[in-house]
């Protein structure tokens, strides 16, 4: 997704009949950074169960994100 704070949805055609994955998958950009979202519908129970679960994970650190710890010396190592 371009915009911020806006996402998408769409139909999880990899979900099997009785499996575990959730039922829709996409994407929503909050603060200019891009989230995976899973959404789940609930199929048992009524009441003061929501009609969706949904979860938002954060993004994956990058290869510039990560840190070489071959190249980190002992002084810079606050302990």
């Amino acid at each position: 997704m371009k915009h911020n704070n806006t996402g998408g949805l769409w139909s999880n055609n990899y979900k099997k009949l009785g499996d575990m994955r959730p039922d829709f998958i996409g994407e929503i950009t909050i603060g200019n950074v891009t989230h995976k979202i899973a959404m789940w519908r609930n199929t048992k129970g009524t009441g003061n169960k929501p009609d969706y679960n949904i979860v938002v994970t954060e993004p994956a650190p990058t290869p510039a994100q990560v840190v070489d710890v071959s190249k980190v010396k002992d002084d810079d190592l606050p302990f």
